[in-house]
């Protein structure tokens, strides 16, 4: 049995600016992000990288997304939390969130569904990287974690995997 722990990250899909009156917090996605969402969750799960539970932005664009690309991966959507530091906070909310969640006996992979700059940031704090990576929206990014369990995240402990965009399907 892989013993390796994981870190998903993925940005929420394209959202739509068409109703200007809409708060940030409640903008859905467009069409681009509507196709995208399910396509990198049945990704996730035809690489064999469905995580053991997601941490979500309850923002409508972050939670929209959480929810299609959980139903690609017959993902049982009460293993889905919602945070709303991961919309309101930056990139130590993320890991908190993620080191808070990781005390759940069992999990190997958790993911999170949120915003950017934040999840380009978080991805810099775990790797050590001074640059982000670009992040463009519905891309998910895999981090091995080079620690033994999820209460030793720190700066610099996961080495990136790979990056998977949506236009690379």
């Amino acid at each position: 049995m892989d013993d390796q722990l994981n870190i998903l990250l993925m940005r929420h899909a394209k959202s739509s600016w068409k109703d200007r009156r809409l708060r940030d917090y409640d903008r859905p996605l467009n069409k681009r992000g509507n196709r995208d969402a399910p396509a990198m969750g049945l990704f996730l799960k035809n690489a064999g990288r469905t995580p053991d539970l997601i941490i979500s932005s309850p923002a409508l664009r972050a939670k929209t997304t959480s929810l299609m690309a959980a139903e690609e991966m017959d993902f049982d959507h009460e293993r889905i939390l919602w945070n709303d530091k991961l919309y309101f906070d930056g990139p130590d909310a993320y890991v908190e969130a993620i080191k808070q969640a990781g005390t759940e006996s069992g999990l190997k992979r958790i993911m999170t569904v949120g915003h950017n700059p934040m999840t380009e940031n978080t991805i810099a704090l775990l790797t050590g990287r001074q640059n982000p990576y670009s992040v463009p929206t519905a891309a998910v990014i895999c981090l091995d974690v080079n620690v033994g369990s999820w209460d030793e995240l720190v700066l610099g402990c996961c080495t990136l995997v790979w990056i998977k965009r949506p236009k690379d399907l």
